[in-house]
């Protein structure tokens, strides 16, 4: 025994001695001055760029000592600094030399910082001079093949890192691209313990990720296999503020051509305001409060399996002023698909939950890799109840409007964002729609609209194919819409053929109650600014009503035919025939009638003409009952329109208080020129006298003729006295047989009339 620690502490003083005479010999052949002059020889001759280092030492205990290292950006310190260290030591075990191991006792680089500049063009670094250096292959052999082709893997020697270290690290990503992504990592810190060639080894590192005011913590732990290939993430973590995303997993085969990767994401909490210098969300839409969820990724590169869930309901979301979903309502997104070959992402199934909304979709993107991706998607919603949807978008209903019900929706979409194709349609047969007394829609009733188009770049709508149905009426349409500048512009043409008037009163509460028959069709197109298109409509119809009684209107047996183009809002360009006749009926306000429909419009024109006179005085000279409210007994009226102008063929309106002939021609416009007839007669006995005895026809009742010039706008009116003379020659000739004084009749009648009339 005394022996063995004899030859033990031999072979001590013979270590300690190599030891002190190699730390001598280092001194005398590789001094500090000569390392440094190496040191700064190899690395710039290497690198092609400036390199300044304090000091450098070489010891057999000490290992190698670098401290203030600097690299220069390419090609000197006048264009930067591209890394510098503060201290750098490595230090080798030399004993397991001898049996071919190599033991790094500890690698230490002390406040390394690093400049990472991205160029405008967004493709090259300040870095890429570096990477651009090859190693050749070894050259083939026979038949093709390398010398070492086939071998089984070896090992030449035993590697183990006792200790490495990066201490407080920066890392700063300067981009001058026009993507604007600078990132600073600082501080960056890396361990890694009893790193080896053969046997696992642990990781772990930690640093601070800020860009645009946002600070993200990561963290993680885990071991890497060299031999197997194998990284396991034991503990990851990202954190900012109050946000907190963990990673577990393991990922496998990183040494083949085709690594697996099993990662399963845990999100306690995540908010997406913390990363607001990481993730850019639209201007107009607000998202205050946490997700929470989870995700999974398993697979390699041939097939990799995803799925996502983000819980909601926790989170407000506004979109401008049109939507906004409180805290507390439920909101959830998930997604599952399948990423293969890097390349074709196929979305298995896509879910989104808002409140009773529902939608789920699938598809797929065939290409990535191609500038823009396509993309083939299918989306469709449950039967939601629209109440429900409302009530996160407050003013998205026109005054009014009340929605109640439930309706669906489903859609398709396939192309790129430059050029898409979509087919959409809208079920609201489940839908009850009403606004006040205009329009009432009960739940039940059919109402669909299908929708085929193109997305023909960013900023243009065309549609191919656009189909409604409600009840058994059908519209077809196509158009285009185009934003340009601040508005938009709209080509646009819907055409409806034969529509059921029984079936539209159903949903009128105005003319439910009299039950029309008949039939509609028009061609309505709209062109021009969005703000304020150009209309145009061709409608033709034919529809009666046994009887009829409303705010303006009422009557029984209501006749109306029409056969109209070009129909403007102005009605300057209107063209074709018109015609109406009824029984006994009242009208209430004939201006507010003929303002409420074009159609209106067009029958009453005559009536509106004399209202208008009546308004400004013309009559007061003669006690006519107010135009404004007429009692008839019956009324028709036959109309050729043409450019605006209105030919009235026949316009009778026939009562016991007023009776109306018109003929001539109304200019509809208001600029355009009137030359109208109207032949009014009052009832008997409303005019006495002599005038009385002038002006009545052949049953009594005083009659006088008008002529009616000027514009609609500013209608000119005067009696026709041809006529009226000859009357009033036969009524002066029986007062010449009376009164022998001539003179003073002839006198007193110059006088009544133009007391009346001028």
């Amino acid at each position: 025994m005394k022996k063995l620690f004899k030859v033990i502490a031999v072979l001590i003083a013979i270590v300690v001695a190599l030891l002190l005479i190699g730390s001598l010999l280092l001194h005398i052949y590789l001094p500090p001055e000569k390392a440094k002059a190496l040191v700064l020889e190899r690395l710039s001759t290497q690198l092609k760029r400036e390199v300044e280092v304090g000091s450098v030492s070489v010891g057999l205990l000490s290992g190698l000592q670098m401290t203030h290292l600097k690299i220069s950006e390419s090609p000197n310190f006048s264009k930067g600094t591209f890394l510098s260290s503060d201290q750098f030591s490595l230090k080798i075990a030399l004993p397991p030399l001898l049996f071919r191991k190599v033991i790094v006792r500890q690698i230490v680089l002390k406040h390394p910082e690093v400049n990472i500049i991205r160029f405008p063009d967004g493709k090259t670094f300040n870095f890429s001079d570096l990477t651009n250096a090859t190693v050749p292959s070894p050259p083939a052999g026979e038949g093709g093949r390398r010398p070492d082709e086939g071998k089984s893997e070896s090992l030449p020697f035993l590697l183990l890192v006792s200790r490495a270290e990066i201490q407080k690290g920066a890392l700063h990503f300067i981009d001058r691209s026009p993507a604007r992504q600078s990132v600073d990592i600082t501080p960056f810190d890396l361990r890694l313990k009893n790193v080896s060639l053969t046997t696992p080894f642990s990781v772990q590192t930690s640093m601070h990720i800020k860009s645009k005011g946002s600070d993200l913590a990561l963290d993680f732990a885990g071991e890497v296999n060299l031999v197997s290939g194998t990284f396991k993430i034991k503990q990851g973590s990202l954190v900012s503020q109050k946000s907190k995303v963990m990673v577990t997993g393991t990922m496998n085969n990183l040494k083949s051509s085709a690594p697996v990767v099993d990662l399963k994401v845990d999100i306690p909490r995540l908010n997406l305001a913390n990363f607001k210098g990481f993730v850019s969300l639209p201007p107009a839409l607000r998202i205050e409060g946490p997700f929470t969820g989870h995700a999974n990724l398993s697979g390699d590169e041939k097939a990799m399996k995803f799925s996502v869930l983000l819980d909601g309901a926790a989170a407000k979301i506004q979109y401008a002023s049109t939507f906004v979903k409180p805290v507390k309502t439920p909101f959830s997104i998930s997604t599952s698909g399948i990423l293969r070959n890097l390349s074709e992402l196929e979305i298995q199934s896509l879910k989104a939950v808002l409140s009773a909304l529902a939608l789920s979709g699938h598809g797929k993107i065939p290409n990535l890799k191609t500038a823009p991706p396509a993309i083939v998607f299918h989306v469709e919603s449950n039967a939601f109840p629209i109440e429900d949807l409302l009530v996160y978008m407050p003013g998205a209903l026109p005054p009014g409007i009340v929605l109640k019900g439930t309706n669906k929706l489903s859609a398709d979409v396939s192309g790129t964002s430059s050029s898409a194709q979509f087919a959409a349609k809208w079920d609201g047969t489940g839908l009850g729609i009403t606004k006040a007394d205009q329009f009432a829609k009960p739940a039940g009733l059919p109402m669909e609209v299908s929708i085929i188009g193109e997305m023909a770049g960013p900023n243009k709508i065309i549609v191919k194919n656009l189909a409604a149905k409600l009840l058994s009426n059908q519209l077809t349409g196509v158009g285009t819409y185009e934003t340009r500048g601040a508005d938009g512009v709209v080509s646009f043409a819907a055409k409806g053929v034969n529509w059921s008037v029984p079936e539209l009163a159903k949903l009128s509460p105005l003319l439910a109650p009299y039950h029309p028959t008949g039939t509609l069709s028009f061609d309505l197109r709209a062109n021009g600014p969005t703000s304020a298109p150009q209309t145009s409509v061709q409608t033709s119809g034919d529809v009666a009503l046994a009887n009829i009684k409303q705010e303006f209107y009422e009557g029984q047996n209501l006749h109306l035919k029409w056969n109209l183009s070009d129909v403007t809002p102005d009605l300057a360009k209107v063209s074709g025939t018109a015609s109406f006749k009824q029984g006994p009926g009242k009208i209430l306000n004939v201006e507010k009638l003929a303002e409420s429909s074009r159609i209106g419009k067009i029958a009453l024109a005559p009536l509106e003409t004399l209202a208008k006179l009546q308004k400004k005085g013309v009559f007061s000279q003669v006690n006519l009952p107010s135009l404004q409210s007429i009692p008839f007994d019956s009324i028709a009226g036959d109309y050729l329109l043409r450019t605006g102008v209105m030919t009235i063929k026949t316009f009778d309106l026939n009562g016991k208080d007023l009776s109306v002939q018109d003929t001539g021609t109304v200019g509809l416009a208001g600029a355009q020129a009137l030359n109208m007839v109207a032949v009014m007669k009052l009832a008997a006995g409303s005019i006495g006298g002599t005038l009385g005895n002038i002006l009545q026809d052949e049953n009594g009742r005083p009659t006088a003729k008008f002529l009616i010039t000027g514009t609609m706008a500013n209608p000119q009116v005067k009696l026709d006295l041809k006529e009226t003379g000859q009357k009033a020659v036969q009524e002066v000739g029986k007062e010449i047989m009376k009164n022998k004084d001539v003179k003073d009749a002839v006198d007193g009648l110059q006088k009544t009339f133009q007391n009346i009339f001028h």
